[in-house]
């Protein structure tokens, strides 16, 4: 009996090995893997997106990483040499050129990231928010340590649609 019961759990083991999700920081996301939330247990739109579970691609999961690049990323209103954040200007001028770069950065990556998706599919995301459609995101770093840390990595993903996204833009 504790044979057939040490086998049992031994085989277990092995069959269970690998499956274990490894977490990763969002930025270290891997080209061709697929990933979860790492705090699944959270609706949509409230997930903790910087931390990633990896999961086999045939398993269920949030995101496929078609392309990892990198891209050069705009730096607007930020004193040169000193890295820290500090404005050339102060409060409101400060705001504005924040608001202006974070738009520059998001086309810049919007376009990488559209070439990744056209090589890999050979046509255009899909611009309308509709259930079952493979969607384009990604991610890159925030302006501050993780900008001095990961550079000008983009990562490309794609993702399925869902209904729920669909209803949150307001769609019927």
């Amino acid at each position: 009996m504790k044979t057939a019961l040490f086998t049992t759990l031994a085989i277990l083991a092995l069959m269970t090995q690998g499956c274990a999700a490894t977490e990763v920081f969002y930025l270290d996301a891997i080209k061709g893997d697929c990933y979860r939330y790492a705090d699944d247990d959270h609706p949509v739109g409230s997930h903790n997106y910087k931390r990633l579970a990896t999961v086999d691609c045939q398993r269920p999961h949030h995101l496929r990483v078609i392309g990892v690049v990198d891209v050069p990323y705009v730096d607007v209103g930020r004193s040169k040499g000193s890295g820290d954040g500090s404005a050339a200007g102060g409060g409101d001028v400060f705001q504005a050129l924040e608001s202006i770069t974070e738009q520059l950065n998001t086309q810049i990556v919007s376009a990488h990231c559209q070439k990744v998706y056209q090589d890999r599919f050979g046509v255009e995301p899909p611009a309308i928010v509709s259930p079952g459609a493979t969607y384009l995101r990604w991610f890159y770093p925030d302006p501050g340590q993780e900008r001095r840390r990961y550079g000008g990595t983009t990562v490309c993903y794609v993702h399925q649609g869902l209904v729920i996204y669909q209803l949150m833009r307001g769609g019927q």
